[in-house]
């Protein structure tokens, strides 16, 4: 997996190990948020790279116990400026970031048809992590569905689609799964990420199984008893 440059460094696909959202912990869900991080990035064409912390308050305290990040991509902008169905401008804009951000959103591409017509903007969720002592009691289904039903508000632009990749990590931003993880559990851990994102709205892409997207036009509100559960 390729990695870029925080700050000037790429990142990794990927996401919550579904694992810690099971079983029992004494944090309270209700107070975790997220907040974003205004960190310098580089100026790039129709596309910009958001980072969030995933925040909690302890004893009056703001706490940052997780991260979330990824890339929005503005096609509606794109479309109305190039004025073209061709998909040679939005390879253009993909080649911007590595290799596997490419290949999702390409996929996403293919799988709705976003970019064509008027354009629909899409997201890669790039990296999404919580802190192993602040998992097991809901916080990750509850700052997911939360970016999920305010991702416009948060992002500052319109959002249809969100793309990912399913993959187990740990707070290490060289792991990579597929080299330092046995085959077989990784397996595991995969069905289990896939489907941890299914109860909140992702499917597999016909394109790729392996990538998962969510429209976010077709999210419903979900009772909080059920979102806890």
């Amino acid at each position: 997996m390729d990695v870029t440059k925080s700050e000037n460094r790429t990142r990794r696909i990927v996401s919550i190990d579904t694992q810690s959202e099971d079983g029992d912990s004494h944090y309270d869900v209700t107070r975790v948020y997220l907040k974003q991080d205004t960190r310098k990035q580089e100026d790039l064409k129709y596309t910009e790279t958001f980072y969030f912390q995933i925040c909690t308050r302890e004893e009056k305290e703001e706490k940052v116990v997780g991260e979330l990040s990824g890339h929005y991509f503005d096609f509606k902008s794109l479309n109305k400026n190039k004025k073209t169905d061709s998909i040679s401008p939005v390879i253009n804009v993909l080649s911007q970031y590595d290799e596997e951000t490419f290949e999702i959103c390409q996929n996403l591409c293919k799988e709705t048809n976003c970019i064509r017509g008027k354009g629909q903007n899409i997201f890669h969720l790039d990296r999404f992590y919580i802190q192993e002592n602040y998992r097991g009691g809901g916080a990750g289904r509850q700052i997911l569905y939360q970016f999920e039903t305010q991702a416009s508000y948060l992002l500052h632009h319109d959002i249809r689609y969100i793309a990912l990749f399913p993959d187990p990590i740990t707070e290490d931003l060289e792991y990579d799964s597929l080299y330092d993880m046995d085959r077989k559990e990784r397996d595991i851990r995969i069905q289990k990420l896939k489907k941890f994102y299914g109860s909140l709205g992702f499917k597999e892409m016909k394109t790729k199984p392996d990538y998962m997207y969510v429209d976010l036009y077709h999210i419903k509100e979900r009772p909080r008893e059920k979102m806890l559960s």
